[in-house]
């Protein structure tokens, strides 16, 4: 047998029973433009039968592709309306061939609807995952990252080009990176556990620190089978880490803590949200000598002996930054002249570099030191630069206690982002409005949540939720009248205290507050709708006592959310008799716990916590 007998011959009927199984739609026309052949996958594209279509003009498929003379090579998707009317997404492609001394044309044609819809629903979720705050990152089970938003790209300094493909631990982490936590957080979700979130310090591009909170959840399949993480980080450095500095100092100062123990929690504090540094606070005194004040982390017997040590032009870096009234660095203590009587201890302890940055009084008197000391001979970065602005106010603020007694007694009082009394002060005031009610007269309370809070912060973030309580404050003190009071409990929820109103009186406050909130609020150049829902109780029709007072406006409040919202409601005594039944059926899942019920109606219950408030 020879070579040439063991070929298989292409006949036409092998030829035809290959299209007929061909998933994409192949239509062959003459040169006439006479459809001699549709195969099965045509007549599902086109919904034609082929007996209806064959020896037809292609006029019939509806292609304006094919009226162009001569007919050129064409590839593209099109609209495809079809002969009952329905319209799908088609890739049509073009090509021409000679058979027989004729120019044959053939369209391949496929049904692309689901793809090009999947591709809009793709193309709309990178839209809104590039209009989020947070970073969106999502990686295969390998970690290697495959998708990265905007703003990954904008806090990072990467590229998704420069991102994708490379594993996330290798890109973000760094020396101080909790892989520990994030490590066990993808065990656990491998092996079917709930999702999770980190706080942790990651690494842009350039090596600087980024406080992050990443949320670590995991995509599976119709099996349950893991496919990808999904990472979705927030920068808290800002938000959580500095303000922390900011609240342990006045916390410490409106409780009276000692100006040591003070500097102590703050050294501490750095060196958990810095942990490449060690921290230093000394004090200068009236006489131009330094005490220590805070230096957990450092040998005991070098702080005592930095004691009582005069300031001058090259007395280390505290000594100078303090004589000169301006930040020092010391890269390298072995060689800097100004370290040379002081640098045996810190060396012998691994510390080989040192900034430190003159604390100030409101005079402009140096009243201490802040340094940082470093492991290598190194410069700060820009995260040391943010800590150091921020504890040189709280340090200046801490030592001139005495000096700021009366500021100190405000923020123990007031809500520190808005200026407005907290609860303490609220109770002191409701206290001293009832006292001084007349007999036969009223004290009304009204309670005010805003509506929808918790999909700002989740959106724009908790910057933008701020700032929005901030504008939302100042309408709330232009509704009310002068001897009205105004406060906040925390998070969302404010306090209107309105002395000698009535339930009409207080009712007509209410409406002009839900109507000047109708009134878009701005961030930046973004109008945002904004409303509340207000209860409202009196004094002493509802209530003789402050905390039942208080907790039947909440009552009140809750009735005006399932009211819809935007609206105020009095209390009432139907209301006690739902806070009853909301109390036994809660009593009913403790005793059965794999029961589950719905509660339909939301009744008075104890005031919640700041934590409980922005979880809401």
């Amino acid at each position: 047998m020879s070579a040439s007998d063991c070929l298989v011959t292409e006949t036409p009927d092998v030829l035809r029973a290959a299209l007929e199984r061909a998933d994409d739609g192949v239509v062959i026309l003459d040169s006439a433009h006479r459809i001699t052949h549709f195969n099965t996958a045509a007549e599902r594209i086109w919904k034609l039968a082929r007996a209806d279509v064959l020896g037809r003009d292609a006029a019939a498929l509806s292609l304006t592709c094919l009226q162009a003379d001569p007919v050129v090579d064409f590839r593209d998707e099109i609209s495809l309306v079809r002969r009952d009317g329905s319209r799908i997404k088609a890739a049509i492609s073009l090509a021409s061939i000679v058979a027989e001394g004729a120019i044959h044309l053939i369209v391949f044609a496929r049904d692309v609807t689901a793809e090009a819809e999947r591709r809009v629903r793709i193309g709309l979720l990178n839209a809104v995952s590039d209009q989020t705050n947070r970073v969106v990152i999502i990686t295969d089970t390998d970690q290697d990252i495959r998708y990265v938003n905007s703003t990954f790209t904008r806090l990072f300094g990467y590229t998704s080009a420069q991102a994708e493909g490379r594993r996330a631990a290798e890109l973000i982490a760094g020396s101080h990176t909790n892989r520990k936590a994030v490590s066990k957080l993808v065990e656990r979700l491998m092996h079917g556990g709930r999702r999770g979130e980190v706080e942790t310090l990651v690494y842009d591009k350039d090596g600087e620190e980024i406080w992050v909170c990443a949320r670590i959840d995991a995509f599976r399949d119709t099996k349950g089978r893991v496919k990808h993480f999904f990472a979705l980080l927030e920068d808290i450095t800002e938000t959580r880490q500095l303000r922390s500095l900011q609240q342990l100092i006045m916390s410490a100062l409106a409780d009276e803590v000692p100006i040591t123990e003070i500097a102590d929690r703050l050294c501490r504090r750095v060196e958990q949200i810095a942990p490449d540094v060690v921290c230093s606070l000394l004090h200068v005194d009236s006489a131009g000598l330094v005490h220590p004040l805070g230096g957990p982390s450092l040998p005991e017997d070098y702080s005592r002996a930095l004691d009582g040590i005069a300031i001058g032009p090259d007395v280390g870096s505290c000594g100078t930054a303090a004589f000169y009234g301006r930040p020092v660095l010391a890269i390298d203590l072995d060689t800097d002249p100004r370290w040379q009587p002081y640098k045996t201890r810190p060396l012998q302890v691994g510390l080989r570099a040192c900034w430190s940055t003159p604390i100030k009084a409101k005079d402009g008197r140096v009243i201490a030191t802040f340094a940082f000391y470093f492991r290598q001979s190194r410069a700060p970065s820009n995260w040391h630069r943010r800590i150091v602005d921020a504890c040189v106010d709280l340090g200046a603020f801490a030592i001139e206690r005495k000096e700021a007694r009366a500021e100190i007694a405000r923020l123990a009082y007031h809500d520190i982002l808005t200026g407005l009394p907290n609860r303490a002060q609220l109770r002191h005031l409701i206290t001293m409005a009832i006292d001084a009610c007349p007999t036969g007269g009223h004290v009304a309370l009204a309670f005010l949540d805003v509506d929808h809070f918790k999909d700002v912060n989740d959106t724009l973030g908790h910057a933008a939720g701020d700032e929005l309580l901030v504008q939302l404050a100042q309408r709330l003190r232009e509704q009310i009248g002068p001897e009205d009071m105004l406060g906040r409990l925390g998070g969302d929820e404010f306090v209107i205290l309105l002395p000698n109103r009535n339930a009409e009186s207080a009712a007509r406050v209410a409406g002009q507050i839900t109507d000047a909130l109708s009134a878009p609020l701005r961030l930046g150049s973004k109008p945002m709708q904004m409303s509340a829902s207000i209860g409202i109780s009196l004094y002493p029709d509802h209530a003789t006592d402050i905390d039942t007072l208080m907790q039947q406006a909440d009552a009140a409040m809750y009735m005006a959310k399932q009211a819809g919202r935007s609206t105020h409601r009095l209390f009432s005594a139907e209301m006690n008799g739902l806070a009853e039944q909301r109390l036994a059926l809660i009593a009913a899942l403790r005793r059965a716990p794999t029961l589950y019920f719905t509660i339909s109606a939301r009744a008075p219950r104890p005031l919640r916590s700041d934590k409980d408030r922005k979880s809401r």
